[in-house]
């Protein structure tokens, strides 16, 4: 079974998009929107989730009276957990921290960058004119299994300035896929400028329609802030940092490493640092032109 999974995740770079967000549209949209618990034990298992953490579930002492507890399948998946399993190592002011529980890599980049073998540009990930894009950057990428806890926690102390929707491709962000096509500038995403110059993009996959934020432009962030949460499936976030990188707590690098919410990854030199061609962000008239809903929930057990 594995097998054959990984088979249509690699197939998948030779399908057309429209194939797969058809997919994520219809078989999906029911998945995730089931309420049969049935299906919500039957993933819990499957991906061996350790609901015991979820806040909704202390007072139970069974995976059915867990489940119970959460109307649909797409509920479940984006429960809350205790915040004693969210909190950051740290606070400082120029610490970076994991914003999910998740499979993390590290990148450089100028305009260009390279996740294995797949080119990608600062430019149509962050869709912005290649003149306002950082001049050199960490890229820091963040992959959530179907298993892990779904829920985005903000990695820095900053302010929203704009929140901005772009793409429509719904492929696989599974190293299969995501080692070798660019499918972290092509796929859905929720683009987050914030103040300090970073930037935190937030992608969907398979099955991974909706994006739901909790957050608008105005709002000020601090460390393990819960910002919004995923869909049903598998997804990913990436954060772009345009400032040095002054101390590395958490050694990372292209290959993919287990992370938990929270872990304290490094910190970067303060504003005056940013290596950026220019600092501005979207404009708020952007942010207004740009933000429509997606409220499609979608599910994918192979993303």
């Amino acid at each position: 079974m594995a097998n054959l999974a990984e088979f249509g995740i690699a197939a998948q770079k030779y399908l057309p998009d429209i194939l797969m967000t058809n997919f994520t549209k219809t078989v999906c949209t029911k998945l995730g929107a089931s309420t049969d618990l049935e299906d919500k034990i039957r993933f819990a298992k499957t991906y061996n989730v350790d609901w015991s953490t979820a806040r909704k579930c202390q007072t139970t002492k069974t995976l059915e009276a867990c489940a119970a507890k959460f109307p649909t399948l797409d509920d479940f998946f984006a429960r809350k957990i205790l915040p004693k399993y969210t909190r950051p190592e740290t606070t400082a002011s120029n610490a970076i921290v994991s914003p999910a529980d998740c499979h993390a890599r590290t990148t450089t980049s100028t305009k260009t960058f390279t996740i294995k073998a797949a080119n990608y540009t600062l430019a149509t990930l962050l869709d912005l004119p290649a003149s306002r894009t950082p001049a050199a950057a960490t890229i820091y990428i963040f992959r959530l299994a179907p298993d892990q806890y779904h829920r985005i926690h903000s990695p820095v102390a900053s302010e929203v300035v704009s929140i901005k929707s772009t793409g429509g491709a719904y492929k696989s962000v599974n190293p299969i896929m995501l080692n070798h096509s660019p499918v972290l500038q092509t796929n859905y995403r929720k683009i987050i400028a914030l103040k300090n110059g970073m930037y935190l993009v937030a992608i969907g996959a398979t099955c991974v329609g909706s994006i739901n934020l909790s957050i608008k432009p105005n709002a000020k962030l601090h460390h393990g802030q819960d910002i919004g949460a995923f869909g049903f499936g598998g997804s990913c976030l990436a954060l772009v940092v345009p400032q040095s990188i002054t101390k590395i707590h958490t050694q990372l690098s292209e290959n993919e490493k287990l992370l938990t919410v929270g872990k304290h990854i490094a910190d970067f030199a303060h504003e005056a640092s940013v290596r950026t061609t220019r600092t501005s962000n979207y404009s708020q008239s952007q942010t207004q032109s740009q933000s429509k809903r997606h409220t499609r929930k979608y599910y994918a057990t192979s993303v």
